[in-house]
C-alpha cells in the first residue's frame, strides 16, 4: 500500500476528501488527467484507500461525497468518460490494470477498508446498480481469472461478498457461469488452477458453489428436471469437496458467512432484504445433481451421449456422480466431527445443521416425478432411491438434518420400495 500513497501529494492526503472537494474537483481531474495511466490510476487507488479508511467515522451508507468518489473511479481507474472522450484503454493496458488491483487489493490488510474499495470499484450489493455498467462488470470477471490464476486470495475474498451480497442473481450466476466455463470447458491444461482455488479462499468456492447449483438446477423438462453440471466442471466441484470436505458447508459450521457490507452504490435509505442468501449454501442443489443423475442419464442417454467429448464417457460421467454424492456424506461426517470437538471445547451446545425437511421432500417429490414421467430402468431408480437413504441415514446420524425421522417416512412413502431405504427408515438411531 506504501507504493501507492507514495505517489499522493501531501496536501491531497490530508484534506482530499473533506468539504471542500467539490471546489477543487477541476483541478485534481487536470492532475490526474496529466499523469495519466497508470501514474493516475495509482494515486488515485491511493486516494481511494485515505477515503474509505476516513468512512470508518461515517454511519454505513452515509459516506461523504460519494458522487465524486464515482466520477473518478469512472474516469481514471476503468477511463470511462465523464465529461469528453477519453482515449480508450488498450488490451495490453486493460491487462495491466488487473494486475495492478490485484496487488493494490492484496497489499490491503484492514478487512472493512478492502471490501469497501472493492464495493466502491465494482458494487457489492444485490440492488440493482445502474452506475456499474457491463464493462466493469467484465472487468470483474476477467478480474476474477487473474485472481484465480495467480492465487490472489484477498480478491477473492472480496468476491465472495459480492457473491453473497447478490443472493445467486443473474449478475453473480453469470460471473461463475463464465469462470467455470472458461477454465474447465473451453481453455485445456488449466484445471489444476481452478482446483487450487478451494485452498486459496474456500469462502470464495462455497459461494461459487451456491451460485453454481442456482444455475444448473432450473427446471428443464419432465426428462430432465435439472441440468446436470457438465463433466469437466463436475470433475473438479467433486475434487474440491472431496479434498476440502467443509467447502460446501462452509454456511453450516460455527462461523458465519461475510457481514453485508453497506453498498457504496445504494442510497442510504436503501433497506437490504433479511433474507439470508446463504443460508442453505449449495449442499441442496449438489444432492438434486447427486441423487437425480442416474435417472436423467438413463432417460437421455443417446442425447447425453452425443453431447459428450472424447474425454469422457457416459461410464465416467456416471462415476463422477457417484463421487460427488460420496463426498457430501464424507463431508457430513467430517464436519459433524470437527464441529463435536469445537462445541466440546467452547461448552457450546449449537451444531450445524445442513439440510431443512423442505430439502429433503423436494428431492424426493423430483425423484418421483421423474421416475413417473418417463421409462427409466429399475437399476437406475434402485441407485437414486438409494442415494437417498443414504442421504437420511447420514445426514440423521450426524445431525446435518434438522428434522425428525418421524416427519421424513411419510415424504419417503411417494418413493418405489427399496429393503435400504426401509432398514435405514426403521432402524432406530442412537440417542
Amino acid at each position: 500500500m506504501d507504493a501507492y500513497m507514495e505517489d499522493e501529494p501531501v496536501d491531497e492526503a490530508v484534506c482530499l476528501w473533506y468539504s471542500d472537494i467539490g471546489q477543487r474537483i477541476p483541478a485534481l481531474r487536470q492532475m490526474l488527467g496529466q499523469m495519466g495511466y497508470p501514474s493516475a490510476t495509482r494515486t488515485l487507488l491511493g486516494w481511494l484507500h485515505s477515503y474509505f479508511e476516513q468512512c470508518d467515522n461515517f454511519p454505513p451508507g452515509k459516506f461523504p461525497n460519494q458522487d465524486y468518489v464515482k466520477m473518478l473511479v469512472q474516469e481514471f481507474v476503468f477511463y470511462r468518460a465523464v465529461e469528453k472522450n477519453l482515449q480508450k484503454m488498450t488490451s495490453i493496458q486493460e491487462l495491466q490494470l488487473l494486475e495492478e488491483l490485484c496487488r493494490y487489493l492484496q497489499d490491503n490488510s484492514k478487512l472493512a477498508t478492502l471490501h469497501n474499495i472493492f464495493d466502491g470499484l465494482f458494487g457489492n450489493s444485490g440492488h440493482p446498480l445502474k452506475e456499474v455498467d457491463e464493462q466493469r462488470r467484465l472487468a470483474m470477471t476477467r478480474l476474477v481469472s487473474m485472481a484465480i490464476s495467480i492465487g490472489c486470495k484477498a480478491v477473492l475474498d472480496c468476491v465472495a461478498v459480492w457473491m453473497y451480497n447478490q443472493d445467486c442473481s443473474s449478475h453473480s450466476i453469470n460471473l461463475v457461469d463464465s469462470i467455470m466455463t472458461d477454465f474447465c470447458d473451453l481453455v485445456t491444461g488449466v484445471q489444476g488452477t481452478i482446483q487450487r482455488v478451494a485452498q486459496t479462499s474456500p469462502t470464495f468456492t462455497h459461494h461459487l458453489l451456491t451460485s453454481l447449483m442456482s444455475h444448473y438446477n432450473t427446471y428443464q423438462s419432465t426428462s430432465q428436471p435439472i441440468k446436470l453440471i457438465p463433466p469437466a466442471q463436475l470433475d473438479v466441484i467433486t475434487d474440491w469437496i472431496i479434498e476440502h470436505p467443509t467447502v460446501c458447508l462452509r454456511h453450516a459450521l460455527t462461523g458465519k458467512p461475510p457481514s453485508r457490507i453497506p453498498s457504496f452504490y445504494i442510497h442510504a435509505s436503501y433497506k437490504a432484504s433479511s433474507h439470508d442468501p446463504s443460508s442453505s449454501g449449495p449442499v441442496p442443489g449438489l444432492l438434486w445433481q447427486s441423487i437425480l443423475s442416474p435417472l436423467i442419464l438413463d432417460a437421455n442417454r443417446s442425447q447425453i451421449q452425443r453431447a459428450l467429448n472424447k474425454r469422457f464417457s457416459l461410464h465416467d460421467y456416471s462415476l463422477l456422480f457417484s463421487k460427488l454424492h460420496l463426498g457430501i456424506l464424507q463431508a457430513f461426517v467430517t464436519t459433524s466431527t470437527s464441529d463435536a470437538k469445537s462445541t466440546s471445547s467452547k461448552g457450546k451446545s449449537s451444531r450445524a445443521v445442513a439440510l431443512t425437511l423442505t430439502d429433503i421432500e423436494s428431492v424426493v417429490m423430483l425423484t418421483v416425478h421423474t421416475i413417473q414421467d418417463n421409462k427409466i430402468s429399475g437399476d437406475a431408480v434402485k441407485t437414486a432411491v438409494e442415494r437417498i437413504a443414504q442421504l437420511l441415514q447420514v445426514s440423521m446420524a450426524t445431525g446435518m438434518l434438522n428434522t425428525t425421522k418421524e416427519k421424513v417416512i411419510p415424504l419417503c412413502k411417494e418413493l418405489p420400495s427399496n429393503d435400504l431405504l426401509t432398514l435405514i427408515l426403521q432402524e432406530k438411531l442412537p440417542s
